[in-house]
Parts: C-alpha cells; structure tokens; sequence
C-alpha cells in the first residue's frame, strides 16, 4: 500500500521535476543601428528637439540599447554653429572620452556606440551646457535568467517529503484497539475461572 501511495504521488509530480533541470534565460535582443534626428537651436527656444518647431530645454530624452549602434542625423535649426557632445565620463565638459560631432551650421553626423548602461548628458560643445542639454538613457540588454523552474523543484522537494513522512507516519503509527465497554472484562475474566474451576472438580470426582 505505501509503494502505491509513493507511485502515485511521483507519477503527479513527474511532469514539473523536468523543469527543473533546466532554468529558461531570456536572450540579448540582437544588436541594431538606429537612426535618431537632433535639431539644435540658440534662437528663442533654445535646445534641442527631434524637429525644427519643437525645440525645448532640457532636450527630448533619448532612450538606447545597449551593443546598438546610433547614427545621429544633425540639423542647425537656426543658421548657427553647433556641436553634438555626448558626456561619458560626466565631467560635464567635452573630453576625449566622449562623442564629440564635428561642427556643423547646417547639418552632420554622428556615432555612438553604448556600451555601458546608465544615463548620460547630451549637450552642445559650442555653447552653455545649460542653454542646450538633454539625457541618454542606454538600457542594459544583459541576458536575464529565469528561476521559476528552480522555484517549482524546491516545491516539488517539499511535496515529495510531505508524501514521503504520512506513508512513514502510516506504517509505523500503531492503530489503537477499540476499548472494551466497562465490566465487559471483568465479567469474561469471572467466566473463565468459573469454568476452569468446575472442570477440575469434574476430573476430581472420577
């Protein structure tokens, strides 16, 4: 009987134990090149936008993958001479460590290429940072690990002990005996030696 219970109880939880041997990961997107169009401006606004007419201060946030590669499509809204400085190592000013456009008065290009999650300023590199900036956001694309199978094995451990401890419990518990109701037992014990005593008088008086 307890064999079959333990049979049982495996055959049930038989399908979620081959989950367990192996946890899902979510894999990296593939790397991409995306275009993003900045226009910059010092007239009345000044800043950045993603289109002559909507300039504003700080300038649109612009959100990246990380392993993409970006090519910018630069435009002077305003006639004047700008240029596209992305500040990676946040000194706040334009160094050889960031991406620096050439400049341009009418329009260029330019190149980055993320490799590090985080946020980082944008601004431009021929005027005030604080009259024209906006953020990068370069999200990571690390691969991300799935543990509910993981999850599902440590419940199916517990189910199985569970299991495992009531077939235990069951044969190793002894079953009490019915009590017998009161006087019962005196009045069999009365019986007996009543018989028995009259069978030895009977051998006697032979």
């Amino acid at each position: 009987m307890a064999a079959a219970i333990v049979a049982i109880a495996f055959a049930a939880l038989a399908t979620p134990a081959l989950e367990v041997a192996t946890a899902s990961t979510t894999a990296a997107p593939a790397a991409q090149t995306i275009m993003i169009t900045l226009y910059a401006s010092m007239a009345n606004p000044s800043g950045w936008g993603l289109g002559p007419v909507n300039i504003t201060n700080p300038g649109p946030t612009l959100t990246v993958n990380q392993g993409d590669t970006i090519m910018f499509h630069l435009f002077s809204a305003d006639g004047a001479t700008h240029m596209l400085v992305i500040d990676l190592d946040g000194s706040g000013t334009r160094s050889s460590g960031d991406v620096v456009s050439e400049p341009f008065n009418a329009s260029g290009t330019a190149f980055f290429y993320p490799n590090t999650p985080g946020q980082f300023t944008y601004f431009c590199g021929t005027h005030e940072l604080s009259m024209q900036w906006g953020t990068v956001v370069v999200r990571s694309t690390a691969p991300v690990s799935d543990n509910t199978p993981w999850l599902a094995g440590g419940v199916l451990v517990l189910l199985v002990a569970a299991v495992g401890f009531a077939v235990y419990r069951w044969r190793h518990v002894p079953v009490p005996r019915k009590a017998l109701p009161k006087g019962r037992g005196a009045r069999n014990g009365r019986n007996a030696k009543g018989k028995g005593a009259a069978r030895s008088r009977h051998r006697s008086g032979h």
